[in-house]
């Protein structure tokens, strides 16, 4: 019986991936947005209400999970866009 193995996950060779969303600035926006992510691995995240009605999240989440996470925020009420950024 022959077993593969997955090759080591090299973080270099797949770059991060940053997403920035507007939605409405909410008490619990943010919670929702992480809530959506569920189990989306986020390595780094800012949230900045310079308004009263309009927030700006960038999430810079692995490349290969970038998709899903786009599609998942775009789901979300409150998300008004959601950009990807080039890759760091």
């Amino acid at each position: 019986m022959v077993h593969e193995t997955l090759p080591a996950y090299d973080s270099d060779a797949d770059p991060d991936c940053t997403l920035t969303v507007t939605l409405h600035n909410e008490p619990s926006a943010l919670r929702r947005v992480l809530a959506s992510l569920g189990t989306i691995p986020v390595t780094e995240l800012s949230y900045a209400a310079p308004t009263h009605t309009h927030a700006t999240a960038r999430i810079t989440v692995p490349r290969t999970n970038a998709t899903r996470a786009r599609n998942k925020l775009n789901r979300m009420v409150d998300v008004l866009a959601v950009v990807p950024l080039e890759p760091r």
